[in-house]
C-alpha cells in the first residue's frame, strides 16, 4: 500500500491515490493499534492528513453532479408549484445538496427551517418526522452522530405511536449509528438483525442499504473486537461482506454512486483483512470502474 501511494502520488493519478488513502483510512478505524505503529514510522502520513485529503478529493470528484443537482433545483424552485408534497421533497433535495458539499451548518439551517415551516403549516406527520429526523442525518455524516441521538428517540417514539413505519425504520437506523459510534457494536446488531425483516417490507431501496451498511459496520466492529486467527472473528468478517454486498445491490437499485463507492472500499479492506488480495483488487477496479460510469 506504501508503493501504490508513493506511485500515485508521482503519477498524479487521482482515482487510484483515493481509493489507497480510502482504504487506509478504513484498515486504521479496525486497527488501530497496527496503525499507530505504523504513524510512528511516517510511512505513510497521519490519519488525519488522509482523512483531509479523503475529503478533500470526495468533494472534488462529486462536484459535476453536485453543480448538475444545483442546476435542476434552481430550475425547478423557479417553477410555481402548487402540489405540496414536491414542494416538500424539493426542500429535502436542497438540504441533501449542502450535506454533499460539507456544509453541514448550513444544512442544520435549512433543516431547522424546514421543521419550522411544517409546523406552521400543520403538514402531514410523516413529512414533520423526516424533516426531524434529517438533523440525525446531518451529525453523522459530520461525524458526530452521537448529537443526533435525542432526535432520533424522539422521532422512533413518535413514528411507532403513529405507525409511520418507514420513518420508524429509519431511526431505529440513526440509533444504530450511534451505537456503532460508541463501540456498542452488539446491540446494534441485535437491534438492526430485529428490525431488518419488517423493513424490507417498505420496499425502499435506500432504506434497505441504509440498513444493512449499518449491520456491515456492527459486524466489522464485533470483528476488530474478536482475537485474531478465530472462528469468531472470520464469520464476524463474513457477515459484513453478506450486509455490504446487500447494500451494494441496493446503492445499484436506486443509481445512488456514493454509496455503491463506500460499500466496494469497505469490501475491499475486509478482502485484504481475509488475506486474499486478488479479490480486493478486484474491489479496488470495480470501484474504480464506478467512479468513472459516474463521471461519463
Amino acid at each position: 500500500m506504501q508503493e501504490t501511494i508513493a506511485t500515485a502520488r508521482e503519477n498524479h493519478d487521482m482515482p487510484c491515490l483515493n481509493y489507497s488513502l480510502s482504504w487506509l483510512y478504513h484498515f486504521g478505524r479496525a486497527h488501530q493499534e497496527e496503525m499507530t505503529k505504523i504513524q510512528e514510522k511516517g510511512v505513510l502520513g497521519s490519519e488525519k492528513e488522509a482523512l483531509a485529503f479523503l475529503k478533500a478529493k470526495a468533494k472534488e470528484s462529486n462536484m459535476d453532479e453536485i453543480d448538475t443537482g444545483d442546476n435542476i433545483l434552481a430550475q425547478l424552485q423557479a417553477t410555481p408549484v402548487q402540489i405540496t408534497g414536491l414542494q416538500f421533497n424539493l426542500s429535502m433535495v436542497e438540504v441533501e445538496l449542502q450535506i454533499r458539499r460539507g456544509n453541514y451548518s448550513k444544512a442544520l439551517v435549512l433543516q431547522e427551517q424546514l421543521v419550522a415551516k411544517q409546523n406552521r403549516q400543520e403538514a402531514d406527520i410523516s413529512q414533520r418526522l423526516e424533516a426531524m429526523l434529517l438533523k440525525a442525518r446531518i451529525f453523522d455524516r459530520a461525524g458526530i452522530p452521537q448529537k443526533g441521538f435525542s432526535v432520533a428517540i424522539r422521532v422512533a417514539s413518535l413514528a411507532h405511536k403513529v405507525r409511520v413505519v418507514p420513518v420508524l425504520w429509519e431511526a431505529v437506523g440513526a440509533l444504530c449509528r450511534i451505537l456503532v459510534s460508541v463501540k456498542q457494536f452488539d446491540a446494534a446488531v441485535r437491534l438492526l438483525e430485529s428490525v431488518l425483516p419488517q423493513a424490507l417490507e417498505c420496499d425502499d431501496g435506500g432504506l434497505a442499504a441504509y440498513l444493512f451498511s449499518c449491520l456491515a459496520d456492527g459486524h466489522m466492529g464485533l470483528a476488530g473486537q474478536s482475537k485474531d486467527g478465530s472462528l469468531q472473528r472470520k464469520e464476524r468478517l463474513s457477515r459484513s461482506l453478506e450486509s455490504l454486498d446487500r447494500a451494494f445491490t441496493e446503492y445499484s437499485r436506486i443509481e445512488d454512486t456514493e454509496g455503491q463507492c463506500e460499500m466496494l472500499g469497505k469490501k475491499a479492506t475486509i478482502m485484504h483483512l481475509n488475506g486474499d488480495p486478488v479479490l480486493a483488487n478486484d474491489c479496488a477496479a470495480k470501484y474504480l470502474d464506478t467512479r468513472r460510469a459516474a463521471k461519463e
